[in-house]
């Protein structure tokens, strides 16, 4: 019986000790911002609000089509994946988003990304 109990053990300690573990960090900032490092599964959450300006893109440096962009529009939480150009203004190309919010852009992939937003005219 001990032996069985031992084995239920052992299974259990080999289990916590080689099962992958994952970490991830929130990264609390406002746009714009430039070059953030975010590991695989961080996260950003950026403040935003247009005011003068009618455009923010949001990009890894290197343009690919890569990680998840949510943001609030009409009450809602739209996503899509980045390069994304939000706006308030309908003369802009890209999707539509309340003039303030929250941004929020997760590494979905196993490498880091470079991540950056901007605001435009």
């Amino acid at each position: 019986m001990f032996k069985k109990n031992g084995c239920h053990l052992i299974f259990f300690i080999s289990t916590i000790f080689l099962a992958p573990v994952s970490y991830s960090a929130t990264i609390a900032t406002t746009v714009p911002f430039e070059t953030i490092t975010l590991n695989p599964n961080d996260v950003i959450q950026a403040g935003y609000s247009f005011g003068l300006h009618p455009i923010v893109f949001c990009f890894d440096n290197s343009l690919a089509t890569i990680a998840n962009i949510r943001w609030p529009y009409q009450g809602a939480l739209h996503n899509t994946t980045l390069p994304e150009t939000l706006t308030i203004n309908p003369q802009f190309e890209g999707d539509f988003a309340d003039p303030n919010g929250v941004i929020t852009i997760t590494n979905t992939t196993n490498f880091t990304l470079i991540i950056s937003c901007q605001f435009g005219f």
